[in-house]
């Protein structure tokens, strides 16, 4: 699957002109894009800023969930987040919101892995997470259902991979046997505010310590195991005791639904984004491995 055909094209000339017109003490900085994502468009702003912008209109709504909750959620967190400094409005001549952003230098955990040392802080950062959402937190369908709402997605990229034989790294029974297994967990603990999108691409290292987690679109009340599958994504078995003793208690049920998430994330990233990025389907090979594991 290719990335989404923009609604928009964005380019720095866009950039300069939204910046003209509504923030225009920044426009003396360098503008240059940094990244392309199947929702937004992020343009580097000199050395410590970066404009976020939607390139389709679905994410209108996933930045404006940013800009309105990012800023509580920093209040506890332990690590700083990409909370926009500035925003700017919808015009003739572009229809979305857009944000300002501080820029976290260093690289993805996809290219600059955690060192062993970080499963404390990052298990610090989804505890600090992982607390009550206000009742009119967003919404995000795709986020915050029973595992049993996303069999059919499951099976039909594990159909796909037997059809065309992409390359999973493991066994195809193994994994649907697993699935089947766990998609029944019933979820077993009250709603919280979850990340949604948790994976090695949306968090920066610098040095293997970690810096900041970013892309917040997906953000919603919903199930923490959605946020604590990526524990396979990011760590081998053998480190996963060390991260669930700095997490805190959890029950076998949300390991269990943990694990599930990481499943169905892994094949999401192989099947749906590795063409579009080569990076997701080594996270979705190995992520699997580790499950199996």
């Amino acid at each position: 699957m290719s990335t989404p055909d923009p609604d928009i094209e964005i380019t720095t000339d866009l950039a300069h002109r939204l910046l003209e017109d509504q923030h225009p003490d920044l426009t003396d900085r360098t503008l240059s894009v940094a990244g392309e994502g199947w929702d937004n468009v992020m343009i580097r702003l000199g050395d410590d800023l970066a404009m976020r912008l939607p390139r389709r209109a679905l994410a209108n709504e996933l930045i404006s969930n940013e800009q309105r909750w990012l800023q509580l959620i920093q209040l506890t967190s332990p690590i700083p987040l990409p909370v926009p400094v500035r925003v700017g409005s919808a015009t003739s001549y572009y229809p979305y919101v857009w944000s300002v952003v501080p820029w976290f230098p260093g690289s993805r955990a996809t290219t600059g892995p955690f060192a062993p040392s970080q499963i404390a802080p990052f298990a610090a950062f989804l505890r600090a997470l992982h607390v009550h959402a206000p009742g009119n937190a967003p919404r995000n369908t795709f986020r915050n259902q029973p595992l049993t709402a996303y069999g059919a997605a499951v099976e039909r990229r594990l159909s796909m991979v037997e059809a065309t034989g992409i390359d999973l790294g493991v066994h195809v029974t193994t994994i649907r046997n697993m699935w089947r297994e766990l998609e029944a967990t019933a979820i077993d603990r009250e709603p919280t505010w979850i990340h949604g999108d948790l994976h090695p691409n949306n968090m920066v290292t610098d040095n293997g310590v970690l810096v900041s987690v970013v892309d917040w679109g997906d953000m919603t009340a919903g199930d923490a195991s959605t946020d604590l599958g990526s524990v396979w994504s990011l760590f081998e078995p053998s480190r996963h005791d060390d991260f669930w003793t700095a997490y805190g208690p959890v029950t076998h049920a949300t390991r269990n639904r943990a694990k599930a998430w990481a499943i169905h994330f892994a094949l999401l990233w192989i099947v749906d984004a590795s063409d579009v990025d080569s990076t997701f389907g080594t996270m979705g090979r190995d992520t699997l491995a580790r499950v199996v594991s």
